[in-house]
């Protein structure tokens, strides 16, 4: 390896300070502001975070493992643009740190308890990184014999006499009184400059460590190979013969078991929640459906579990073989546990309405049955668990990204608004919907606007603490400023826009000349630099008496 890109960096090793200093400077400016950063700050802080840690080498990589990242790297910076946010940050930033990693060992490894154990020592060893890299440079520098270097030293060795004498000339200025004007005419001037405030100061210290690091990972290299050499490692020993014929039996008799109670819930299932038939007295239909969703989902991790365990490699003696075919009709009765569970969690929403958290629970069921499904498939065409575990990571990354770019709150408000007892009328089985929850609907805004205009549009009222005026006009001040500007925002008032045909928005500069496909030929707005200013405020209220 050349000394002067031990980084595998694309840029040479010296220049590595100044790229640091670089991105440290860039995301003050950008994000340090009174308002919340939103789109273009935060794409371009992500951007030029990975200019700065783009790999020289790799040739380690296939060239589909380079086109697969690429796609996910340029996926978080599109998630960054398209919703903002510190999920969106967070899971470009953790993109990002894993492809350095990569990048830093130099290898393709995709054994899953090695990744395991790096991205633990990653963990870690990541808060002491920049101050471990600042001690190897101190020691570096002074080995050094370049002008440069030469030149940090003498710097650096002129900083304690400073202090000192500051502190004789505060000494020297209580004792004289010309010396003392001399000082507070300096001070006045001094006061004049405007100095970076002190949390400026330490945002972008806090930048440029975490730059520091991300660039360097030294020592993480120096302690992972340490990790892996001397692993901590467990004391299992194979099974005895005997032993192993025991378990067999025991496994057999119960997936036989197993088998029989999913059999009478699946039954029970298919009597009730496919067909329909009729309850039992003094139950209603929204209380079986509600009831066991969840531990229906534990029941079938369990099953997961004991399918691995049924198929791996120690229990593949003959007596195993009747476990092995109790466990294919097993692992089938539990993805139609799961089918039948979204199908329990669909009924009830189509009553009680639908929030985050059983929409969380819909992609929770739905994660759960394509698990099932990858082990079937392992089990078919005899995969590895390296196998299973990439695939289970594939389709956890999907759902990341599906959460990422899918308008959660605005889905759930349009489907509460078009299901409840308002709008619907009963369900198929007759069941009363409840009423529309409006204060639920306010906590989704901004993202429900476009639904609570409909409300008013259809004589629903709304809640007494919601402004529609104020709303809007928080969506045009976030328009009105580069650094809050969102496509989310402006789909938003495109939405307003086709729900309030009268022209109710004309306040809005942007949108007073027409609609807001003139908006799209423009782009963002190129306003100054105006940190939190905001516009001036409108004149009259267009929904008053409206918001009742």
């Amino acid at each position: 390896m050349e000394n002067h890109n031990q980084y595998n960096l694309w840029y040479p090793d010296n220049l590595r300070l100044l790229s640091v200093l670089l991105v440290a400077s860039l995301a003050t400016f950008l994000l340090y502001e009174p308002i919340v950063p939103r789109s273009i700050p935060l794409t371009a802080c992500y951007l030029t975070l990975l200019a700065a840690l783009w790999p020289k080498r790799m040739n380690f990589l296939s060239r589909n493992a380079r086109i697969l990242w690429g796609i996910q790297l340029g996926l978080c910076g599109l998630g960054l643009f398209w919703a903002p946010g510190g999920y969106a940050a967070a899971l470009a930033l953790a993109s990002l740190f894993c492809f350095r990693l990569l990048c830093r060992e130099e290898t393709a490894d995709t054994a899953v308890g090695r990744w395991f154990l790096k991205v633990a020592v990653l963990l870690f060893s990541f808060p002491f990184e920049a101050l471990y890299q600042i001690r190897q440079g101190s020691r570096n520098l002074n080995e050094a014999k370049g002008i440069v270097s030469r030149v940090i030293r003498g710097m650096l060795l002129w900083i304690l006499p400073i202090l000192g004498s500051l502190l004789f000339l505060a000494f020297f200025s209580e004792a004289n009184p010309i010396l003392e004007r001399w000082v507070d005419a300096c001070i006045e001037r001094l006061k004049q400059i405007h100095f970076p405030s002190a949390g400026r100061c330490l945002f972008w210290c806090f930048c440029a460590a975490v730059t520091l690091a991300a660039t360097g990972f030294s020592l993480w290299q120096k302690i992972y190979p340490e990790f892996l050499q001397n692993p901590v490692q467990g004391t299992f020993r194979e099974l005895p013969d005997a032993a192993s014929r025991m378990l067999a039996k025991i496994m057999t008799r119960g997936l036989l078991l197993f088998n029989l109670l999913f059999l009478v819930q699946n039954l029970l299932d298919v009597e009730y929640l496919w067909a329909g038939a009729k309850l039992p007295d003094g139950m209603s239909y929204a209380e079986y459906a509600h009831r066991g969703a969840y531990p229906l989902i534990v029941t079938a991790l369990i099953a997961g579990f004991l399918t691995l365990l049924t198929f791996s490699g120690k229990c593949r003696a003959p007596e195993w073989k009747h476990a092995r075919i109790l466990v294919y009709l097993w692992l089938g009765q539990n993805v139609f546990l799961v089918a039948s569970s979204l199908l329990r969690l669909g009924k009830y929403v189509a009553v009680y309405s639908l929030t985050h958290l059983r929409f969380a629970a819909a992609l929770w069921m739905m994660l759960v049955g394509i698990g099932l499904c990858l082990i079937l498939c392992k089990i078919l065409r005899e995969k590895s668990l390296r196998w299973l575990f990439w695939a289970n990571g594939i389709q956890l990354l999907v759902l990341f990204l599906f959460v990422l770019f899918f308008d959660r709150s605005g889905f759930i408000a349009e489907y509460n608004f078009a299901h409840c007892r308002e709008i619907a009328g009963p369900t198929k089985e007759g069941i009363e919907p409840a009423p529309l929850d409006r204060r639920y609907l306010v906590r989704l805004l901004p993202s429900s606007l476009p639904v609570l205009l409909r409300m008013r549009n259809a004589g629903i009222p709304l809640p007494e603490t919601c402004s529609l005026h104020g709303e809007i006009r928080k969506l045009e001040e976030s328009l009105g400023n580069w650094r809050t500007w969102n496509p989310e925002a402006f789909r938003l008032l495109r939405a307003v826009e086709h729900e309030d045909p009268g022209g109710r928005c004309r306040n809005f500069p942007l949108l007073r000349s027409g609609s807001a496909d003139s908006f799209l030929k423009t782009g963002p707005p190129r306003f100054p630099r105006s940190g939190g200013r905001k516009e001036k405020s409108v004149k009259s209220d267009p929904f008053s008496g409206n918001s009742v």
